[in-house]
């Protein structure tokens, strides 16, 4: 009898050993399921532009630093995310400003083109009985818009400096009759070719 009650007490203690073992690994195991779930959905999260998230509270020293890296990885990422938006924008506002400007030169650049082009046309044309003082007044023209055409250029060429941030505003008091002139005669060539009369009443000098 004594036999087999030692051997009843040795299966005793076997089954209550074994159930301590598997409830500690149950408990360990989920002690450290539980934490990597939670931390697999704060990476998800982050990875779907969710970058401030909350540090859980974990039982493992290890899996809590790991938790705590996640986070300060997600404020980076956002900030690093907010920096490359702001600079693409300004980088997209500066190419619609810089297409703005280059249609708006490229007409600038025609209209002297074309009064150059007009107006040499016009004296090369013989069935314009011009006088001398005419055709003076025309190469007169043909050389104001030459120069118009040369400032122009050296504006574009100096977009360099607008890029570097390193342009300076020149502001010249400007006489608005003689612009007023000057884009009237650069626009008689096209419009005497199709036989079409441009005047204007603009007030003198002394008036301005």
């Amino acid at each position: 009898q004594i036999g087999y009650l030692m051997i009843g007490g040795l299966l005793l203690f076997y089954t209550i050993f074994m159930s301590y073992i598997w409830y500690r690994a149950q408990h360990m195991s989920k002690k450290i399921s539980e934490p990597l779930l939670g931390i697999q959905a704060m990476i998800q999260k982050i990875s779907q532009e969710d970058f401030i998230q909350k540090k859980p509270d974990f039982e493992l020293a290890e899996l809590d630093q790991t938790a705590e890296s996640i986070v300060a990885m997600g404020h980076r990422l956002g900030k690093v995310t907010d920096d490359l938006k702001v600079a693409k924008e300004s980088a997209e506002e500066a190419n619609k400003t810089k297409t703005i400007f280059l249609s708006s030169m490229s007409y600038e650049l025609r209209t002297p083109l074309n009064a150059i082009l007009g107006f040499g046309q016009l004296l090369q044309n013989d069935q314009f009985k011009f006088t001398d003082m005419q055709r003076r007044e025309y190469a007169s023209e043909i050389i104001t818009a030459g120069n118009h055409l040369l400032t122009l250029i050296d504006d574009v060429l100096n977009l360099s400096t607008i890029d570097q941030k390193n342009s300076v505003i020149d502001t010249q008091s400007v006489n608005i009759i003689d612009i007023c002139w000057e884009c009237i005669e650069m626009s008689r060539p096209s419009l005497l070719n199709r036989s079409i009369t441009l005047s204007a009443q603009l007030p003198s000098h002394g008036e301005c």
